[in-house]
C-alpha cells in the first residue's frame, strides 16, 4: 500500500494523511501520476491512475526497470555465492553476441557477468539453451516476490538492499576454463540421469535457492 506521494509542483514527499484532491501527485518511484484515495471504508492510500504501470513501453514493470536503473548507478551486486562482485562498466538492455537481448550486462576486466531480472516470468529453456552456448557467467535475480503495480511499499533504500542483496539470485551458468570438457561432462551425466529415470517422468525444473546472508555485508544508504 503506497503512503508515500510525491507532489508534483514541488517535489516533496507528502504522506497520505497530509495530501488534499485539488493537488497532483506522482509516484516515488516511477514518476506517474498517483491519486490520493480517502474512504471510509479501505485504508487511505495512493493509487495509480491507471491500475498498474504507467508510462513504460511494452510489457516492463517499473519493479523491472528500477532494478537495471540501480545496477546501471551502483555498478555492484551480491551474487549467489555470496561475493559482492564490482564492475568496471555495466551496460542495461544489449543485445549479446547479436543473439539475446539481455536485462544488463557487467564487466569486470576481461570478465563478463550476464544478468537477468526476473519479474514476471524467469529465463524460458530455449534462451538458457542460447546462453548455454556461450561460455559466460549468467545470474539471475528472482524480484517476483515484489511485484505489485509499483513497489512503493518499500523506501527507495530499502527497495536498493532488496536487488543488491536480498531477492534471492542463482547462476544459470558459470563461465568454466574448459567449456568443451565440462559440456561433454554434462551430456555424460544426463544421459546417465535419463537412464535412471522411469518411463514417463519428466526432468525437475532447476530449484531456486535463496542468498546466504552473512553478519558482515555493505549497506546502501
Amino acid at each position: 500500500m503506497m503512503l508515500l506521494a510525491l507532489n508534483k509542483d514541488t517535489g516533496q514527499k507528502v504522506s497520505i494523511s497530509q495530501a488534499e484532491k485539488d493537488c497532483h501527485y506522482n509516484c516515488i518511484l516511477c514518476k506517474s501520476k498517483v491519486i490520493p484515495v480517502k474512504g471510509e471504508v479501505k485504508a487511505r492510500h495512493f493509487r495509480h491512475a491507471t491500475g498498474k504501470q504507467a508510462g513504460y513501453k511494452s510489457g516492463e514493470t517499473p519493479l523491472h526497470l528500477y532494478a537495471k536503473n540501480f545496477l546501471l548507478k551502483h555498478r555492484m551486486l551480491y551474487l549467489p555465492d555470496g561475493r559482492v562482485q564490482l564492475f568496471d562498466s555495466v551496460h542495461v538492455e544489449r543485445t549479446y553476441h547479436g543473439e539475446l537481448r539481455i536485462d544488463a550486462i557487467g564487466y569486470c576486466g576481461l570478465r563478463t557477468y550476464l544478468i537477468e531480472f526476473a519479474v514476471t516470468h524467469t529465463v524460458d529453456r530455449e534462451k538458457l539453451k542460447i546462453l548455454k552456448s556461450h561460455n559466460v557467467d549468467v545470474v539471475e535475480v528472482d524480484l517476483s516476490s515484489w511485484r505489485k503495480p509499483c513497489p512503493t511499499q518499500a523506501s527507495p533504500a530499502a527497495f536498493n538492499n532488496i536487488v543488491f542483496e536480498m531477492a534471492p539470485r542463482r547462476w544459470l551458468q558459470r563461465r568454466r576454463a574448459f567449456p568443451r570438457l565440462y559440456r561433454w561432462f554434462e551430456l555424460i551425466l544426463e544421459r546417465f540421469m535419463l537412464s535412471r529415470k522411469p518411463r514417463g517422468q519428466q526432468p525437475h525444473e532447476p530449484v531456486q535457492l535463496p542468498l546466504r546472508f552473512y553478519h558482515s555485508k555493505p549497506r546502501l544508504g
